[in-house]
């Protein structure tokens, strides 16, 4: 009979502690499902970010472009005015 009782409680206590286990990792699970949530929405916000310092960069390298273009003409002109004044 003290065995019986004694295996009884035994069983008991592991199931308490498989319930208790059971329940912290679902509570840790929960909290890293709630940080990839966090961390994808970051890394979204980035991309976009990223994108729109492409969109931008790549205008920057127009206008750089075209105002080289337009530097190059001028010096011809001021080169051509330079040659007539010669």
């Amino acid at each position: 009979e003290p065995y019986r009782r004694q295996r009884q409680m035994c069983i008991r206590d592991r199931c308490n502690y498989t319930r208790n286990l059971q329940e912290n990792l679902d509570f840790m699970l929960g909290q890293l499902q709630k940080s990839m949530t966090a961390i994808q929405t970051s890394v979204e916000g980035l991309n976009s970010k990223v994108s729109s310092l492409q969109t931008t960069l790549s205008g920057v390298q127009q206008s750089v472009s075209t105002l080289g273009s337009e530097y190059n003409k001028l010096a011809a002109r001021v080169t051509a005015l330079e040659q007539k004044t010669n």
